[in-house]
């Protein structure tokens, strides 16, 4: 599992070094993978169900942060979307 997790870290990093993030696939590309990062090291320590639901938070952050939308607004529903789901899981 940690093997997986240094070889994802790899990718991302080449990918940054070697080929800048201007295009939206790319910059989407990272940002799946950046999820897929934390899916993956939280499975190690938290329920299969939480970690699903923080990496879909780490997923909306980042890309409202890419799209230039990281407003107010848009903070408190991509929050009050994580405190909903995280009630009906419970």
């Amino acid at each position: 599992m940690l093997v997986a997790i240094l070889f994802l870290l790899l990718i991302i990093t080449g990918i940054i070094i070697f080929v800048p993030p201007f295009h939206w696939l790319i910059i989407f590309s990272l940002i799946a993978l950046i999820s897929l990062i934390t899916f993956l090291a939280l499975r190690l320590f938290v329920k299969l169900k939480y970690t699903i639901l923080i990496s879909l938070l780490i997923f909306f952050t980042l890309s409202l942060l890419s799209l230039g939308l990281f407003d107010p607004v848009n903070v408190v529903l991509t929050i009050s979307l994580f405190v909903g789901t995280l009630i009906l899981i419970k």
